[in-house]
Formats: C-alpha cells, sequence, structure tokens
C-alpha cells in the first residue's frame, strides 16, 4: 500500500502563497517558500529511486537571483547512508558566482567582483555572513 501524501501551506493575505510542503509518509518530498510579493526565496526536493535518493536546494535572494544551489545524493550501501555532495554553489547578490564546487572537479572560488580567490579568502568572506542562507534554512 503506497505512503499518503500530506501537503501543508500557507497564503498571504493578498493571496499569493506563503509556503507549500509536501510529505509522503514522513519523508519531504518539496518544499517551497515565497515572500509577500510573490519571489521564490527556498525549493527544496528530494527525488528517489531503489538504491538512493537525491535531495536538491535552491535558495534565492529578495530580488530573485540565486544566493545558493546544492544538491546531495543519500545511498544506502550494505545498510550504512552515505552522503555525497554533488553540487554546491553560491552566489553574490549583484548575481556574481562566488563558490563552485562539484563532485570530481577542482573547487572555485570567486570575490564580489569575479576575481579567483582561493578558499581560505573565501571563508574568510562566507564567515562575515553575506550568506544568510542559513537563517532561511528550514
Amino acid at each position: 500500500m503506497p505512503s499518503k501524501t500530506e501537503i501543508e501551506e500557507e497564503f498571504y493575505k493578498n493571496g499569493k502563497p506563503k509556503f507549500y510542503v509536501e510529505y509522503i509518509g514522513n519523508e519531504l518530498q518539496l518544499h517551497k517558500e515565497w515572500n509577500e510579493d510573490g519571489v521564490l526565496l527556498y525549493d527544496e526536493s528530494l527525488t528517489k529511486n531503489i538504491s538512493n535518493q537525491v535531495s536538491e536546494r535552491k535558495i534565492f535572494y529578495s530580488n530573485g537571483e540565486p544566493m545558493s544551489y546544492d544538491q546531495h545524493k543519500y545511498q544506502d550501501v550494505s545498510g550504512v547512508n552515505r552522503i555525497h555532495r554533488m553540487i554546491d554553489k553560491k552566489w553574490y547578490e549583484n548575481g556574481i558566482l562566488a563558490q563552485d564546487i562539484k563532485l570530481g572537479s577542482k573547487s572555485k572560488y570567486f570575490n564580489i567582483e569575479g576575481e579567483k580567490i582561493n578558499e581560505d579568502e573565501f571563508k574568510v568572506i562566507e564567515d562575515s555572513g553575506l550568506f544568510a542562507y542559513d537563517l532561511l534554512c528550514p
């Protein structure tokens, strides 16, 4: 018997969606949040097949520009759950790519002008709170 799908949603007074969350059983399948102007701020989804599942998360600035995108693969290997970070990207609010991490590729980091920097220099920028996406994440 398939698991039951449950949906939670809320709307602003202006009728625009505030959030939408979908579960199958106890497992999150989809989570979206918008600001009062209707701009998407948070988008997370989970896809699953027999041997693994992939989580994808996108976070946006209030102007609609991307702030971060990450993708993780969860794989059950002999009863042990392994997590693989496939993609992890961050952008500055001006639209310039700040971090580009892909499994199997060399990580790249950039300053707010788009010039390449090293990981330690990027860590200082990241620690300054410039990417406040952690406050947005549920």
